[in-house]
C-alpha cells in the first residue's frame, strides 16, 4: 500500500497527526487489499481508544449469553477487524 505526497514524503513525517489507525479485516487475513486507514491522531492515547472501541462493538454486536468465550473469540479472529496503530516518531 502506497500514500506518498507529491514530494515522495511518507505521510507520517507531515504536520502534528503523528499516530495512524489501520484496520485489516481477519476475514481477509493477510490481504492488504482489503486493509483501511480510519485516521490519523495527535496522540497515542487516542489511536489505542479508537482501536478499542472497534474491537469492543464487534463484541457487543454478536455477544449472547449462550456463547462461550472461546466461540466469541473465535467469532472474531475469524470475521472481526484488526485495528492496529503505525507510529511516525
Amino acid at each position: 500500500m502506497r500514500n506518498r505526497n507529491e514530494n515522495n514524503e511518507h505521510p507520517l513525517n507531515r504536520g502534528s497527526k503523528r499516530y495512524v489507525v489501520y484496520v485489516d479485516d481477519n476475514f481477509h487475513y493477510m490481504d492488504e487489499s482489503e486493509r483501511y486507514k480510519l485516521g490519523e491522531y495527535s496522540s497515542c492515547e487516542e489511536a489505542i481508544e479508537v482501536c478499542k472501541k472497534i474491537v469492543d462493538e464487534f463484541f457487543s454486536r454478536i455477544f449472547d449469553e449462550n456463547i462461550t468465550y472461546e466461540e466469541l473469540y473465535s467469532g472474531y479472529t475469524t470475521y472481526g477487524e484488526d485495528p492496529f496503530i503505525v507510529s511516525g516518531g
